[in-house]
């Protein structure tokens, strides 16, 4: 999955709130953390439409 974020302050605060929510539990309880890789790029540049 890819994802585009206008900071990696909105990305904590997302990941924050996403470990919280009750919405989420069965999302979470799902996740097999030893399969998780997580990798923060900067985005270089942008398809023209």
């Amino acid at each position: 999955m890819i994802m585009h974020w206008e900071s990696l302050d909105e990305v904590k605060l997302a990941s924050k709130l996403l470990m919280k929510s009750d919405l989420t539990e069965n999302f979470r309880q799902a996740i097999i953390p030893s399969t998780i890789q997580m990798n923060y790029l900067e985005q270089m540049n942008k398809w023209s439409k």
